[in-house]
């Protein structure tokens, strides 16, 4: 995958939305199609904002890329989730799948199932999302996660929570 420097998501999730009020959906589908427009490929997606993405965007495509965020879901409802994304975007496969790191080292049953997507096809990369300060210190004290094809570190200054992670990143470089 060849992905644009900058994606498009995140304040569209569902759960920013109930921060920051909700855009409407005709609102929603001129961001989606002026970031294509402008670029970007890579359209992060997770918590139900996918069913905003314009119909012109869905579909089979090597140019275009979707990842679904499914935070820390349980084995048993993982294949569910992925299926209902993949009938949403007329796709055969998720490009990058986002499981939250604690969730993914922390449940055996989980690391297989998605293994098992990706050996099934359904799923195309694995990145494990470390939002949490002991996530992001594991990351600091050990690297990246072995077994997922990236690992997203996210230090947000504007959650302030994660201040902590900001500077222990300052002080590593």
């Amino acid at each position: 995958m060849r992905l644009s420097v900058v994606g498009l998501g995140g304040l569209l999730a569902h759960y920013w939305e109930g921060e920051t009020a909700h855009p409407p959906p005709t609102e929603k589908r001129r961001i989606y199609l002026r970031a294509e427009e402008m670029g970007i490929n890579l359209f992060d997606t997770g918590y139900g904002d996918e069913v905003h993405i314009p119909d012109e965007l869905k579909g089979p495509s090597d140019e275009r890329h979707f990842s679904l965020k499914v935070g820390a879901p349980t084995a048993d409802d993982l294949e569910g989730t992925v299926d209902k994304h993949l009938a949403n975007v007329k796709r055969d496969a998720v490009d990058i799948l986002r499981v939250h790191h604690y969730a993914y080292v922390g449940d055996d049953a989980l690391r297989r199932r998605v293994e098992d997507l990706k050996g099934a096809g359904k799923v195309r990369a694995l990145c494990t999302i470390r939002h949490f300060e002991a996530d992001q210190q594991a990351y600091l004290d050990g690297g990246p996660e072995p077994d997922a094809d990236a690992d997203l570190v996210i230090y947000n200054y504007v959650c302030r929570g994660q201040e902590p992670g900001i500077a222990r990143a300052a002080e590593q470089g």
